[in-house]
């Protein structure tokens, strides 16, 4: 639900109406903003949806340990991080609004009402339920998401109706692609064909474990962890039609041919069928589901009908982004952009940045003034060159690497910036160099034991149990679901194995394991869940736990599917590796240790959120204790 739309006061007139030139002076823009004003309280009349208002901001928004920071540099901030993505949709938004006012489209209240309550129903939830979802997920108010979300669409959908039409074929392939048969894999990726000629002979002749030479070999370090393991491919899951065949052509336990060169690295890949899978839903159960599959698939037509409209209608209204164009940004410094000539001036973009983002900034702002406060205490800099290395050393350990062998910088640039939303210049200022800096400032907490080393080693290299779990949110489902599994396979002449991974697909709250039928990484000793571990180590093959209660709200179920041995390696073999990863661990501990310490010993003011962090002392504490048993709670500590 992230990445929403708000439409600002003062926004839309000028890109919608052609009210304005470039060279407009101070006097015609004044005029010319008061018309844009009436201009726009005109649109908000036709589009029910929309209460605009602006919000007043004091001019010093916080204050870090006396430290200001000013509403000029919160916008500041706040237009680096995210004005392009914003501007993008103000003119996706302003060409909408004046498609539909020319096609006399009108997108009413009641509309939108109808849509939320299907969307509700399309998860089997009530329309207050849905909402909660939202506001949890979004943190968007009923009428932000009315506005923001929902009625785009409806304006959208009216506007390409003829283009996102379902057929049958359509809602066929999306119903296979989510509830349909699937089948559990193992890869292995080599970078040449001799390479994976060479492992594929060792499993297929020598009888060699695939998962573990996936584990030691492969260099897709994502699914290499998991000894090979895959999510589970669906029909229509993978782009190439070729390899989907393939794979769920193979018999369980069969070895692919080697296959390449593949994907954009010219890679060799081969695979093993671990199991294959019934559909999640069955065909003649599809009504269950079918609201959800239409949302699902119209979804996808819709985004890209919408991308194919938005280019023709910028095309035809003569857009030009000023913003992300450095030399025009210098010739015109007020301007964000321009339809048919006609400008969005740069301070609504601005406004429209802080409607979305100003706490969100300036929490940032103030974590970062903090830090940069702690590291002139000590005298320590971190360099341009420090943050380099941070993403050197994060590339290659996330992403393939390049022919040469160096890391795939780029595409892991292109990874995080598509996860957080902004640009590397704003990713690297406000997430590498906080995180760089507070490892730096926490390196003398960071300490390894030889007992730390020791249960390491237990863990990464010592026995472990391979299981189906499920995961469930309160007890009485638990034993509803363990119920299940103990008596189908009777009843059902099945397999408890294959009874265990239907009712994962079905009843478990963990994503991932849900998608992959309850499979989930090997349990391993001294890995943080001594009850799931003692459990599990106490299975048999083949033998089901009995509930696993982990923590007050979650509840666990496992299957126990091998007893994997200890892998022939001595501590002294791999004691740096192990000694290196605990360091990383550790490290991201003891920096967030540190920062929480900063924040205890500092005076913050966030005068957006109205909220105080303050030293208090002992004897304070007590004293504010002793009134909180006495008097209502009104709390002036920060949430950050």
């Amino acid at each position: 639900m992230n990445g929403l739309n708000k439409l600002m006061s003062g926004v839309c007139a000028a890109a919608m109406l052609g009210l304005v030139a470039l060279g407009a002076n101070a006097a015609e823009k004044n005029s010319i903003r008061q018309s844009a004003n009436r201009a726009v309280d005109a649109v908000a009349k036709e589009n029910p949806i929309r209460q605009d208002a602006t919000r007043p901001y004091p001019e010093i928004v916080a204050e870090v340990n006396g430290e200001q920071i000013t509403l000029a540099q919160l916008q500041e901030e706040s237009l680096k991080a995210h004005g392009e993505d914003v501007l993008s949709r103000i003119l996706n938004r302003a060409l909408v609004l004046a498609e539909c006012k020319r096609q006399g489209i009108a997108i009413t209240r009641s509309d939108v009402d109808a849509e939320i309550e299907r969307l509700a129903k399309s998860f089997r939830l009530t329309k207050t339920q849905y909402l909660e979802v939202v506001q949890k997920d979004s943190s968007m108010s009923y009428q932000e998401y009315a506005e923001e979300v929902v009625w785009p669409r409806l304006a959208l959908q009216a506007l390409v109706a003829d283009q996102i039409k379902l057929t049958d074929e359509e809602l066929e392939a999306a119903y296979l692609k989510s509830y349909g048969p699937s089948v559990s894999l193992q890869m292995i990726v080599c970078e040449t064909r001799e390479k994976a000629d060479a492992l594929r002979a060792r499993i297929v002749d020598g009888g060699e474990d695939f998962g573990a030479v996936a584990k030691d070999e492969s260099l897709d370090v994502a699914t290499a962890s998991n000894k090979g393991r895959m999510q589970p491919i669906f029909h229509g899951t993978l782009s190439d039609k070729n390899m989907e065949d393939v794979l769920f052509a193979l018999d369980v336990d069969e070895v692919s041919e080697v296959i390449g060169p593949y994907g954009p690295q010219d890679q060799f890949v081969f695979f093993r069928c671990e199991n294959k899978h019934d559909p999640i839903v069955a065909q003649d159960q599809i009504d269950s589901v079918k609201d959800r599959i239409q949302v699902q698939a119209s979804a996808a037509k819709l985004k890209s009908a919408a991308n194919d409209l938005f280019a023709r209608l910028g095309r035809e209204a003569n857009v030009v982004n000023v913003l992300a164009d450095p030399e025009l940004a210098k010739q015109y410094p007020n301007v964000a952009a321009t339809i048919d000539g006609k400008p969005i001036y740069l301070d609504a973009v601005v406004e429209m940045c802080m409607k979305l983002y100003a706490e969100q900034d300036l929490a940032t702002m103030i974590s970062i003034t903090l830090v940069r406060q702690e590291c002139k205490k000590v005298g320590l800099n971190v360099t341009d060159q420090d943050v380099a290395t941070d993403v050197w050393i994060h590339a290659a350990e996330t992403t393939f690497p390049l022919q040469d062998g160096s890391p795939n910088i780029k595409e892991y640039l292109r990874s995080e910036l598509a996860k957080y939303n902004t640009t590397e210049e704003n990713y690297k200022r406000t997430i590498v160099w906080p995180s760089v800096a507070l490892r730096k400032l926490s390196e003398g907490m960071v300490k390894v034991t030889d007992e730390d080393i020791q249960k390491s080693f237990e863990a990464n290299y010592g026995e472990s149990v391979q299981c189906l779990g499920i995961v469930l949110g309160d007890e009485r489902r638990a034993r509803e679901v363990w119920q299940k599994a103990r008596t189908m396979p009777a009843k059902e002449n099945r397999t408890l194995e294959d009874v265990f991974g239907e009712l994962a697909a079905s009843y478990s709250i963990e994503p991932d394991g849900k998608q992959m039928r309850g499979r989930i990484a090997p349990i391993v000793k001294n890995g943080g869940y001594p009850e799931l571990e003692d459990e599990a180590f106490a299975l048999k093959p083949g033998e089901m736990s009995q509930i696993i209660q982990v923590d007050p709200s979650t509840f666990v179920i496992l299957y126990c599917q091998e007893r994997i041995p200890a892998r022939e390696v001595t501590l002294d073999d791999v004691r740096d590796q192990i000694v290196y990863q605990i360091r990383k661990m550790r490290e991201v501990t003891a920096a967030g240790e540190f920062y929480a310490n900063a924040v205890k010993r500092a005076t913050i003011v966030d005068n957006l959120t109205r909220q105080t962090i303050s030293p208090v002392d002992e004897s304070e504490n007590a004293r504010a204790g002793r009134e909180a048993r006495t008097a209502s709670p009104n709390p002036t500590t920060s949430r950050r």
